[in-house]
C-alpha cells in the first residue's frame, strides 16, 4: 500500500527514504505500544482471578488446546473486551496534542487559529461520567455500546494511529497464545505506577510465569 501510494497533489510515489521511514515508525509504535498494553493486560490478569478464569472458560471453548488463528477472532469476545478495558484504564497514550485551523469553541472556551491543544486520553477514559467506577478493570462494561462514545485508545479523525487494526490483531493473538497455556502472577504486592514516556508503561512489572493446570 505504501509502495502504490500516490500524493493527491503532485501524483509523485514515496521516495525509499519515505518509505523506509514510515515502515520503521510503524513497527517501532507497534512494538513498544503493544509490548505495554500486553503487560498491562497480564498485569491485571493477574490479580482478577475472576477475569482470568472467563479468559481462560473462553479459550478452551474457542481454541479446545490448538494454537489461535486469524479466524478465532470474532469468537474470542470476552478477549476482546479485556483488551479493550486495559486500553482504557491504561491508556497508551497519556497526552495527545491538537493545532486549531479555525477558531472553535469548545464547552465555555473559545480557542483561536493555531492555537495548541493538550489532552488527556487516560484522563477521559477515567472520567466517572463517562464510565461508571472508572477505576475497576471490568471488561463487561464494553457490553454497552455507548462507552465507546469517549473511547479514543489510538487518537480519532485524521490522526487516528494507522496501526489500530494491526495492534488490536496482534494483542488478540498474543493474549490467546499465552494465557492458553500459561498464567502469569505477580511477585509482589507492590504498586505498580505508570511512567509517562513515549508511552505510558509500568515502572516495574516482576511476574512468576506458571503452566496451567
Amino acid at each position: 500500500m505504501l509502495i502504490a501510494a500516490r500524493d493527491e497533489e503532485s501524483g509523485e510515489p514515496l521516495s525509499r527514504q519515505q518509505l523506509h521511514d514510515e515502515v520503521v515508525t510503524m513497527i517501532v509504535a507497534g512494538a513498544d505500544s503493544t509490548a505495554y498494553t500486553l503487560s498491562w493486560l497480564l498485569y491485571e490478569l493477574g490479580r482478577n482471578p475472576a477475569v482470568e478464569a472467563r479468559l481462560h472458560q473462553e479459550l478452551d471453548t474457542v481454541l479446545n488446546g490448538r494454537p489461535v488463528t486469524f479466524d478465532d477472532l470474532p469468537r474470542l469476545e470476552y478477549t476482546q473486551r479485556l483488551i479493550q478495558e486495559t486500553l482504557r484504564l491504561h491508556s497508551v497514550s497519556g497526552i495527545q496534542m491538537r493545532r486549531t485551523i479555525t477558531p472553535v469553541t469548545l464547552g465555555d472556551a473559545r480557542l483561536p487559529a493555531g492555537a495548541e491543544i493538550l489532552f488527556s486520553a487516560t484522563t477521559m477514559h477515567r472520567d466517572p461520567d463517562l464510565y461508571p467506577h472508572p477505576l475497576r478493570f471490568d471488561p463487561d462494561r464494553w457490553l454497552s455500546p455507548h462507552q465507546r462514545e469517549a473511547f479514543q485508545p489510538f487518537s480519532a479523525g485524521p490522526r487516528t494511529c494507522p496501526g489500530d487494526h494491526f495492534s488490536l490483531t496482534r494483542l488478540a493473538i498474543d493474549v490467546a497464545t499465552i494465557a492458553a497455556r500459561w498464567r502469569l502472577v505477580p511477585a509482589s504486592r507492590r504498586k505498580v505506577r505508570e511512567v509517562p514516556a513515549a508511552v505510558l508503561r509500568p515502572d516495574h512489572l516482576p511476574m512468576v510465569v506458571r503452566a496451567r493446570s
